[in-house]
């Protein structure tokens, strides 16, 4: 399961700032809200660019030459990823809403919020992670790699589901039991 907690933690970062500072509406000891499985699809499809490359670059010294993150094939994934994903914005937008417990702020427009998100995703879930992962990350997306981009946010998706009973009641991220009970 700790191979698991790579995936949950790759995607756990768009609240991680929400879980450490109070919102409105949430206490401390309020369970976070749970997003369904198109919600978790959704966000995942949207951050998995700006993490695949956030993750190239901080595990560039940790891998081996040949090793997937630092082969030129992840550049080209990302943009895939980037562009397959484009229409996913909206449901991001309302899952990283959901979780935040209030609505991204609108005054520079959607299009720099969206680029802030992802940036900001990729930058919060990078430094939580342990560069020791690096090979497994590296392994894990080469894998994934040449799966439709809905697929491989599928993936990652459910890979957070299952990683899901290692996380307490107040994780940033959970699956709405129902949700994966109906996939």
């Amino acid at each position: 399961m700790k191979r698991l907690t790579i995936a949950l933690a790759l995607l756990t970062a768009t609240s991680v700032a929400a879980q450490n500072t109070p919102q409105p509406g949430f206490s401390k000891t309020k369970q976070r809200p749970c997003l369904t499985a198109d919600e978790a699809q959704g966000l995942a499809t949207f951050v998995l660019p700006g993490l695949v490359e956030g993750l190239a670059e901080r595990c560039r010294g940790s891998l081996t030459r040949d090793a997937f993150l630092r082969r030129p094939e992840t550049a080209s994934l990302s943009e895939r990823l980037r562009r397959d994903g484009a229409a996913s914005w909206p449901v991001a937008k309302a899952s990283i809403e959901k979780l935040n417990g209030d609505r991204l702020p609108g005054l520079f427009g959607d299009r720099f919020i969206k680029a802030m998100a992802e940036a900001t995703a990729a930058d919060l879930t990078l430094k939580q992670f342990d560069k020791a992962d690096c090979g497994a990350a590296s392994q894990l997306v080469e894998g994934l790699a040449p799966l439709p981009s809905a697929n491989f946010s599928s993936v990652i998706a459910a890979l957070i589901a299952l990683g899901g009973d290692e996380a307490d009641a107040d994780a940033p991220l959970r699956i709405c039991p129902a949700a994966v009970a109906a996939r």
